[in-house]
């Protein structure tokens, strides 16, 4: 059975969520830069939406059938920097039209929809 794989255009509220989704699946160190405060302590948790917030023109949720799975930074096409990064990112990058054609996946690469 295909799965349904979407590009979700983040809000305030569906950065809550992938708050959630980065504490029940990642460290603190993964997917935000380094903090004091070890683990995801309540400090730690506002530091993430504090850092994420400016961003929310830029980044966007990866969902896997319906549910919130991650999320990339994307931006118009040379509009961007021109210069990867070395994060995770370029790595996602690098999949992302291998992931859209693959067997297992929709026929047709992911689409942005809005929030829920």
């Amino acid at each position: 059975m295909p799965r349904k794989i979407q590009v979700l255009r983040l809000d305030s509220q569906t950065l809550h969520d992938l708050l959630e989704v980065a504490i029940a699946d990642a460290a603190p160190d993964e997917v935000m830069p380094p903090f004091s405060d070890p683990g995801w302590t309540p400090a730690r948790r506002q530091a993430f939406l504090d850092f994420f917030m400016p961003l929310l023109g830029t980044i966007y949720g990866i969902t896997v059938d319906d549910a919130l799975a991650g999320f990339t930074r994307l931006s118009p096409k040379g509009k961007g920097p021109r210069k990867r990064a070395s994060g995770s990112g370029g790595r996602f990058g690098d999949k992302v039209p291998p992931l859209a054609r693959c067997k297992s996946c929709s026929k047709r690469p992911p689409r942005l929809v809005s929030p829920r």
